[in-house]
C-alpha cells in the first residue's frame, strides 16, 4: 500500500519519481522556477499571521487564511495531482525548497470558507506520509542494526529563566520558559511505565552525551534554533550550567562523534528539520545530524511551534505508538484527532502540521513489549473480575 515519490530540481524543469509495488513513472512538472517563491509563499501563508505579523487584527487573520487557501491548492496541484492515482501510504523524498515544507496541509480542492480551517480538505486525510532525505539513507535507517539496551525512554526538559539570554555565535537570543515541556515528557514517562526524565537542572548537554546510547526512545522537550547559513551549529538548547564553558547547546557537529542506539528521536522543539539545502547533499539540519549518528526515524519540527499543541499532539502519537500501530499512522491519527477537537480556528495548520516523521516508519518494539504486558495484565485483571462474577452469580443461585 506504499508509493515512493522522489522530488528531483533540474536546471529548467522539476521531476517526479513515483515507485509503486506494480510500476515505475517519472513525472516533468514544469514548476521549477517558482518552486521556491510558491513553497515560501506557502509556508508564509501558514505561519505569518502567528510569527510574522505584529499584527493581530481579523482582516490580517482573513489575508493569510484566503493566501493559504489559494498556495495550498496550487501547490497540490503542482505536486501532487500530476502523479495520478496514488496509495494509502506515500513515501516523500522532497528536493530544493520543498524540504521546508508539509505536504500534509496541502487541499486536494478549492474550498469556499478559508477560514473554516476544520473542514478544509487536507492532503492528510487521504494519505499517511512520511519523508527521508534520501533513497540510501530511509533504506540505512530502516535496516540499522543497534546494539542491545536496557532502558527504552528518556526524556530531556530543561529550564529556563524568565529573562534568560544567551550568546550563540555572536548574537544574543532570548530563551524564553516553556510551560508544558516538563509536563510533557513526566506524562509519557508515566504513559509508558517505565524510563527515565532529566529536567530543570538535570537537563544538560553533559548528561545528554553521557547516556545518548543507552536508550531506545529519545525524547526533547526544549527551545530548538535552526541555522541555515552554518547549519552545523543549528542546535538544541539544555539547562545552563553556570561557568565559563559553553555547556548549554548541542550543535550538529557535536552529533558526528555520537553513536546512537536511538528507535526513535523525538523533537518537541523549534526548526530542528529546517537547514541549509546543499545541492546533490540535499538539506543539513538537526534531524539529519541525528540520522547521521544512528537513530532509526525522527519525530521533528519545520517551524517554531506552538507549546501547547506540541503536548496534545506528541500525547496521541505516543498512545497510537503504544497500541502497536506505525509511526507514520499513529502521528497520522493524532493530528486527526487534534484537529476534531479543534474549532474552526484552532484546526489552523500552523498549530499541527510542522510535525513530521522522517525515516523508518515501523513499529517501536520498544513500546509493545510494555504492551503486550498491559495486555496480558488487562487480561488477567478480566479472567478474575469474571470468575468472581462467575461465582457471585452461581453462589446467588444456589441461595435461591
Amino acid at each position: 500500500d506504499q508509493a515512493f515519490v522522489e522530488y528531483f530540481v533540474g536546471d529548467s524543469s522539476l521531476f517526479a519519481f513515483k515507485i509503486t509495488k506494480t510500476e515505475f513513472e517519472i513525472f516533468t512538472l514544469d514548476a521549477q522556477e517558482n518552486m521556491m517563491n510558491s513553497v515560501g509563499n506557502f509556508r508564509k501563508s501558514i505561519y505569518g499571521y502567528f510569527l510574522s505579523s505584529k499584527e493581530r487584527s481579523e482582516q490580517i487573520k482573513s489575508k493569510y487564511a484566503s493566501q493559504y487557501a489559494d498556495q495550498a491548492y496550487k501547490l497540490y496541484q503542482t505536486l501532487i495531482e500530476p502523479l495520478g492515482t496514488l496509495p494509502h501510504r506515500l513515501i516523500i523524498i522532497p528536493a530544493g525548497s520543498m524540504c521546508d515544507m508539509p505536504f500534509e496541509p496541502l487541499l486536494t480542492a478549492e474550498v469556499s470558507d478559508p477560514e473554516n480551517y476544520k473542514s478544509h480538505p487536507y492532503l492528510l486525510q487521504d494519505h499517511l506520509i512520511s519523508y527521508c532525505y534520501s533513497a540510501t539513507l530511509l533504506k540505512e535507517m530502516m535496516y540499522k542494526e543497534h546494539l542491545p539496551t536496557d532502558y527504552t525512554y528518556v526524556g530531556f526538559a530543561p529550564s529556563f529563566g524568565k529573562s534568560a539570554a544567551s550568546v550563540i555565535r555572536g548574537k544574543r537570543f532570548a530563551l524564553s520558559p516553556l510551560a508544558f515541556n516538563t509536563p510533557e515528557v513526566e506524562d509519557i514517562n508515566t504513559l509508558l511505565g517505565e524510563g527515565t526524565v532529566f529536567k530543570d537542572k538535570d537537563a544538560t548537554e553533559n548528561q545528554f552525551k553521557a547516556i545518548a546510547s543507552d536508550y531506545k526512545i529519545i525524547h526533547f522537550a526544549t527551545h530548538g534554533m535552526a541555522n541555515s547559513d552554518d547549519p552545523d551549529y543549528s542546535l538544541l538548547a539544555f539547562t545552563e550550567v553556570e561557568d565559563d564553558q559553553e555547556n548549554e547547546f548541542l550543535y550538529v557537529c557535536d552529533l558526528y562523534n555520537l553513536e546512537l542506539n536511538a528507535e526513535m528521536v523525538v523533537f518537541s522543539a523549534c526548526d530542528t528539520a529546517f537547514g541549509h539545502h546543499f545541492r546533490g547533499a540535499g538539506l543539513m539540519s538537526l534531524a539529519r545530524g541525528f540520522s547521521y549518528a544512528g537513530t532509526k526515524s525522527i519525530f521533528t519540527t519545520l517551524w517554531s511551534v506552538n507549546d501547547h499543541s506540541t503536548y496534545n499532539i506528541i500525547q496521541g502519537y505516543y498512545i497510537y505508538l503504544q497500541q502497536g500501530m506505525e509511526k507514520d499512522a499513529a502521528l497520522r491519527l493524532s493530528k486527526l484527532d487534534y484537529i476534531e477537537k479543534a474549532n474552526n480556528f484552532t484546526a489552523h495548520p500552523f498549530l499541527w502540521s510542522p510535525y513530521i516523521l522522517i525515516g523508518d516508519t515501523d513499529d517501536v518494539p520498544a513500546l509493545q513489549k510494555n504492551t503486550a504486558w498491559m495486555w496480558i495484565g488487562g487480561a488477567a485483571l478480566v479472567v478474575l473480575l469474571l470468575g468472581g462474577l462467575s461465582f457471585f452469580f452461581r453462589k446467588k443461585k444456589n441461595v435461591a
